[in-house]
């Protein structure tokens, strides 16, 4: 009631009662007295304009636009057979031939008209009057078309935004609304919600976006164009969505998550011709349809049509078919992104459909039904390797019909709770058995989900100042066979006071697994830390700040002159090959990059073209007054022969590999009753080992590290057959219980392969109160163990494990042999015995 009158209390146009009624109200609410402020400015300036005698001619077209912005803002959640009903409400008050002169003297004044107010300014009157002539104007510009009423306007209603701007980088807020070509931007961590409201008579809002982390979406010919980012979709009946690619989405009803990533298609070793050929090529995105729920979702491309079912993953690049990839980088049943479509990786078709299906269960930490969990599965078959995904039902159970032949004696899983449920933790990717029923397939055990304590820390530079909006990714590390699976979907940045939180990240790992976090931040050094798996006892106990170091300044030299290079920083805390930070730079006159931000890793430098890089390290050739790097004189290398393939973490630069220890597979079953070139596996006591998981090692990996190949399970007599063994390979053994065991395959026969059990390492209570961590209030030290013992050719096994009192000050689970353990910035060396423990001092 009070905000009606700010304006006219503003224009001296209110009664005395009524004045003092709004300066009553006003001195008690603060959002009144900010709109009568407001209005008050506005009133003042335009006073001052007519004062001076000159009034400034509308722009060409300015009250269309207001009509559309008016549109926009204030009808956002009619119907448009509201606002139809309203428009002709409108047209029927303003009517000249629907006059009542004669009601209109019955009725009699309401309030006494402004001109024989007591106290009203002449100023006032000249006012009211501009403004209704103001009016008047813009009516009969936007009658200049004829009768016609406004038409319906389609738009994006911003209904919650955070860290949003329109396409000119203007904040945006809620309530909003976004027309046609215009556009919102989200800010790396931020989010937007939206409802679109088409040129459609039919039900409005048509659909409901969700947009999270940097992306954008325009409004193109009454559509939202997705340009880049991840959008989640709910639609109330079926739209078309674009795609910045060309591609087109027709949605029906259902839930829906898009995920539309730029390439990377720039190369320090073109030219400016050929980098500005790049620059103008058509958009080349990475996209990725994920329908968890509903009706399919069709993917139209140049290239003809594809559909993807509920609880199907559609990822498709260009022209190319669709194939199972993980964020752009072709992982061959890789779960980041989900399961592939429906064509091979090769793009060949597949079987025809068959009766074929794998059934399983997934049950909480007490045994009751994973309601709502998400199962992911890869299987290999004829084919290569098939992905598939499942929500679980009410029971617990999942049963994805395989529409395909598979005769493989295992599957590859990982599952997530469902959203609700933020006490559970995800479970890791790992092997399963299968039993055969006849076109049935049944994984043999259920799928545990297990308990996981939220892990909360903080963040702070070498100054031990906290550090806002750093980049926390946690990563799982495979100690054993040195590769990393980014969790990219956990992805979290610090807040002001420096301090983070992330729910759901696994409780438990299969053996020699580690999980750690990595903290980016472009000011800091990149910086990787260990923490203690979600479910044990140590999660619940207090960590330490992570400490990031600053970055140091370094010169480069011998480049050429004005040449843009790409340099590849090595980052530690994570296996040689499988992480790097990628710099870009530009030379001077004479070559050098004088100021050049980096870490303390080691330095490549790329080039040669993006389908065959080329890696050359740098050396420093001078220390001070700054570090100085100029190229070696070492040949190049291939890009493959130093790092893995890795793909980009949007928005920070670093490159990192995303895989798994089963991710490779035997693309056919091993044939236990085979004699020739079989093992037997058995432990300390040569007794059979059973499900036990195998693989082929080789050493052409990366710099020499290891490449492996998941075989399958051991039989229930401890026999495995090597049938599939290539060359020259190690076969390694891993036990439920992690006993590990290897041995370098040679001539045929039967070989006996024995598990060595696990030691123990006592941390010396000398080591124990160096002031580190607080002990009453909590705490853990972590232990580095690098094994020195020879091994298998390519494996340089290195594990962390967490002590403190409420372990014994003890680390287990440790194969025997040598080790050298880094404890902080010091390094011992102990020998861990196959049973009992040693004190380290």
């Amino acid at each position: 009631m009070v905000r009606g009158m700010l304006r006219d209390f503003a224009d001296h146009d209110l009664e005395s009662r009524e004045v003092a009624e709004v300066e009553s109200h006003v001195h008690g609410c603060r959002t009144c007295a900010i709109e009568l402020a407001r209005a008050e400015h506005e009133s003042l300036r335009l006073r001052r304009a007519f004062a001076g005698g000159e009034v400034a001619r509308l722009p060409a077209g300015f009250a269309a636009r207001v009509v559309e912005r008016l549109v926009l803002d204030e009808t956002s959640m009619l119907r448009p057979a509201q606002l139809a009903q309203a428009v002709a409400a409108a047209d029927r008050s303003t009517d000249p031939a629907r006059t009542y002169p004669a009601q209109a003297e019955s009725a009699g004044p309401s309030r006494q008209s402004p001109s024989t107010r007591t106290g009203v300014a002449p100023m006032g009157v000249l006012f009211c009057a501009t403004m209704v002539l103001v009016v008047l104007i813009g009516c009969l510009a936007v009658l200049e078309g004829g009768p016609e009423s406004p038409q319906h306007v389609a738009r994006l209603v911003v209904v919650a935004a955070d860290g949003v701007a329109d396409r000119d980088g203007k904040a945006l807020g809620a309530p909003g609304g976004i027309g046609e070509q215009q556009g919102l931007r989200i800010g790396r961590g931020g989010s937007a919600r939206v409802d679109w409201h088409d040129l459609s008579p039919k039900m409005q809002p048509a659909a409901s976006l969700v947009l999270q982390g940097a992306g954008e979406v325009r409004m193109v010919d009454g559509r939202p164009l997705v340009m880049d980012g991840n959008v989640e979709v709910t639609t109330n009946r079926e739209v078309s969505l674009p795609i910045a690619d060309g591609s087109r989405l027709d949605l029906g009803v259902g839930h829906y998550v898009l995920s539309v990533e730029h390439l990377d298609l720039s190369d320090s070793s073109l030219s400016s011709t050929g980098q500005a050929a790049v620059a103008s090529a058509p958009l080349d995105l990475f996209v990725t349809v994920d329908v968890r729920r509903g009706d399919p979702a069709t993917v139209v491309r140049s290239v003809g049509s594809t559909a993807v079912g509920a609880g199907q993953v559609g990822i498709y690049h260009g022209n190319t078919s669709f194939v199972p990839i993980s964020n752009g980088a072709d992982t061959s049943g890789s779960f980041d992104s989900g399961p592939g479509g429906d064509v091979t990786r090769s793009g060949v078709p597949l079987p025809s459909p068959s009766d074929a299906s794998l059934s399983g269960e997934v049950l909480d930490p007490v045994g009751r039904p994973g309601v709502g969990a998400e199962v992911r599965l890869s299987l290999t078959g004829a084919n290569g390797v098939h992905n598939f995904s499942k929500i679980v039902g009410s029971d617990g159970s999942f049963a994805v019909p395989l529409g395909r032949a598979i005769d493989s004696q295992f599957a590859v899983a990982l599952a997530f709770p469902d959203g609700s449920r933020t006490d559970l933790g995800m479970v890791a990717p790992n092997a399963w058995p299968v039993s055969y029923n006849g076109q049935t397939l049944e994984l043999r055990s259920p799928i545990m989900l297990g308990f996981s304590v939220p892990l909360a820390g903080l963040v702070v530079d070498d100054l031990a100042v906290p550090r806002s909006g750093v980049t926390v990714i946690p990563c799982i590390v495979d100690d054993l066979f040195g590769h990393v699976l980014a969790l990219l979907q956990f992805r979290t940045s610090t807040g002001p006071n420096g301090s983070y939180r992330i729910e759901r990240l696994p409780s438990a790992l299969p053996p020699h697994q580690t999980l750690v976090l990595l903290l980016i931040d472009s000011s800091l050094e990149p910086t990787v830390i260990p923490i203690p798996q979600r479910g044990t006892l140590l999660a619940t106990e207090w960590m330490e700040p992570a400490v990031m170091a600053r970055l140091r300044s370094v010169r480069l030299h011998m480049f050429g002159a004005h040449n843009t290079v790409q340099v590849y920083e090595e980052i530690s805390g994570l296996p040689p090959g499988s992480i790097a930070w990628r710099h870009t730079a530009i030379t001077d006159a004479n070559g050098y990059v004088n100021s050049f931000r980096a870490g303390r890793g080691r330095l490549w430098l790329r080039g040669g073209p993006n389908s065959a890089p080329m890696l050359r390290d740098l050396v420093m050739d001078e220390v001070a007054p700054l570090p100085r790097y100029r190229p070696s004189q070492h040949l190049p290398r291939p890009f493959g022969s130093v790092f893995r393939p890795m793909q980009a973490i949007p928005d920070t630069g670093i490159e990192i590999t995303n895989s798994y220890r089963h991710q490779r597979c035997s693309q056919s079953a091993a044939d236990t009753e085979k004699n020739a070139n079989s093992v037997r596996v058995v432990d300390s006591v040569n007794r059979a080992v059973s499900g036990a998981h195998m693989f082929a090692v080789t050493d052409s990996g990366p710099r020499g590290s290891a490449e492996t190949r998941f075989l399958g399970f051991t039989a229930s007599n401890g026999a495995f057959s090597c049938e599939n063994m290539e060359e020259g390979a190690g076969l390694l053994a891993i036990g439920a219980d992690g006993d590990i065991g290897w041995i370098q395959f040679g001539s045929p026969g039967t070989l006996v392969l024995r598990l060595r059990g696990g030691g123990r390492v006592q941390l010396g209570e000398a080591l124990r109160g160096d002031g580190a961590v607080n002990w009453s209030v909590g705490g853990f030290v972590a232990m580095r163990f690098e094994l020195t013992d020879p091994t298998l050719p390519g494996l340089r096994p290195t594990t962390v494990r967490f002590v403190s009192p409420s372990t014994g000050w003890e680390a287990g689970e440790l194969s025997p042999g040598t080790y050298t353990v880094t404890l902080g910035t010091r390094t011992y060396e102990v020998v861990v015995p196959e049973s009992g423990y040693v004190v380290l001092r």
